[in-house]
């Protein structure tokens, strides 16, 4: 769950060790609001596609980056 995410960041960073969040979940959202479920999704569950794989890899590079 989040709260356990959050949490366990929470630990490493008390804990003095470096803790970087990239916000894909908030970037999924958005895009929901126009696209279909379906169009993000290679199983229709929990496993996103190829377009969706790039978008993630698109926030982790500016989250750890900056570009």
């Amino acid at each position: 769950s989040r709260v356990a995410m959050y949490s366990a960041a929470a630990e490493f960073r008390d804990q003095g060790k470096a803790v970087v969040h990239a916000d894909v979940q908030s970037v999924f959202q958005h895009l929901l609001q126009t696209k279909r479920f379906q169009d993000i999704t290679s199983n229709n569950t929990n496993h996103p596609n190829d377009y969706m794989q790039r978008v993630y890899a698109q926030v982790l590079l500016q989250t750890v980056a900056g570009f």
